[in-house]
This record gives structure tokens, sequence and C-alpha cells, in this order.
């Protein structure tokens, strides 16, 4: 693959087609690569023959979630989970234009568990119908049996040497910068899930973790990154 480095083919191996829990590149790490090797020449058949795979659909939707905006790339992962966006749901995400509209589907993912049928759905009702995004949610929300909510609190990296520091990592590395900074800030926090991008963060739980995070107002967010430079620059 012209343009990238056999260490990150070597990660495209074992990240794409695999079922591993534990994979080296998130998705949209994926997607960097891929692109990078579209932009050097390599066709999406030649990607697709590289990393085994039948087709370059799957491929399509990697490419697509670089529609994401930045504010939102940092919760994609494989799969869902209380503080992530699956894959397949981040691509549908990635159809709707504007970076609010992404921000909002993709809050009301984590808070409401939505899988990626359910943010298909959201996202094809919103551009056909023409309706409100909450509007969408709302209806397709409703339709299920039983509600389930988690709380999600969003944050910015403020200071720059911390921002500049992050965008050098990797999503693996920084998710375990903030987890080690959460834990730093608030020690009574036993259950949680976090994702941290270079520039924004995102913390989900239950009721305590609302409660303990948001117990002094909006102190939590400056609290997060005076622990995350003690975390990055022990």
């Amino acid at each position: 693959m012209r343009g990238v480095s056999t260490d990150v083919q070597k990660k495209l191996l074992l990240s794409v087609g695999s079922h591993k829990a534990i994979r080296p590149l998130s998705p949209v790490e994926v997607a960097d690569a891929v692109q990078t090797a579209l932009k050097c020449g390599t066709t999406l058949q030649e990607v697709a023959e590289f990393l085994h795979l039948e087709g370059t659909s799957v491929l399509t939707k990697f490419v697509r979630l670089l529609k994401l905006s930045p504010e939102v790339r940092h919760l994609v992962d494989w799969g869902r989970s209380d503080s992530t966006i699956g894959f397949t749901a981040a691509s549908e995400v990635a159809r709707l234009t504007d970076a609010e509209s992404q921000m909002q589907l993709c809050q009301a993912g984590l808070q409401h568990q939505l899988g990626s049928g359910e943010m298909k759905q959201i996202v094809q009702l919103r551009q056909r119908s023409g309706r409100p995004l909450a509007d969408c949610i709302g209806e397709i929300v409703g339709m299920r049996p039983q509600l389930q909510r988690i709380h999600v609190l969003l944050g910015a990296v403020t200071p720059p040497d911390v921002r500049a520091r992050l965008a050098a990592l990797s999503q693996a590395e920084r998710d375990t910068a903030l987890r080690s900074a959460v834990q730093r800030a608030f020690p009574r926090l036993a259950k949680f899930g976090c994702r941290l991008g270079a520039e924004r963060f995102t913390i989900t739980g239950g009721d305590e973790v609302s409660a303990e995070l948001v117990h002094g107002g909006n102190e939590f967010e400056a609290a997060i990154n005076d622990a995350l430079a003690e975390t990055l620059f022990p």
C-alpha cells in the first residue's frame, strides 16, 4: 500500500476483519490510513485485496467516517458501549452533513444506547422528512418497549500543551490517559466510561457518575484538565 508505513500496514491487518476485543487501530485511525493510501495512488480495490476483504463496501464505510466532525470522532470504536458509538452506527451518523447534528445524534446514541439499526432509522427519517433531528430521535426511541438512559458529560481540553501531546497519541493511549485522569480527580468513581480526543472528552455513566461530576457545577472540566496535565507530564 503506497504511502502507508510497514508498521501501520501490520496494524491494519490486525484491526480490519478481526474479531479480537483489542485492536491496535480505531476505526477512524483505519480510515486515516486508507485515505492516505488512496491519496498516494493506491486504489480502493488494492486496499481491499491487501486486507483480504471481499469487495470494497466495508472500506467505503471507513472512508465515510472522515466526514464526521473532529468533535465526535473520538467516540467511534469497533463496537457499542456506554462510552462509544459502534463503527457501523458511526458510518450512518456521518451521513448527516453538519457537525451539530452529528454531535446531537452521538449524544442520543450514548444516552439511549442506540444500535446501528436505530441510528440508521433516525438518519433516514431526518433525511426523508426534513423534521428536526430531536423529533426523529424521539420517535425512534419511543418505539422501544423499555427505555434506558445513560448520562453523557462533555468537556473541552483547554491547555495547548496537553492538546499537542494528545494529538500525537493513538486513540487507545488517549483513552488510557483520560481514565487515569478521571480516577485521579474523582477517586470515588467506581464505574464509568470515557473517550478522549485531542480537544474534547466524553464521560458516561449512571446517576452516581453524574452526581459526582456535576456536584461542583462545571468544575469537573477544570479538574480533569488539571489531572490530564499531571498524567501526561508527570
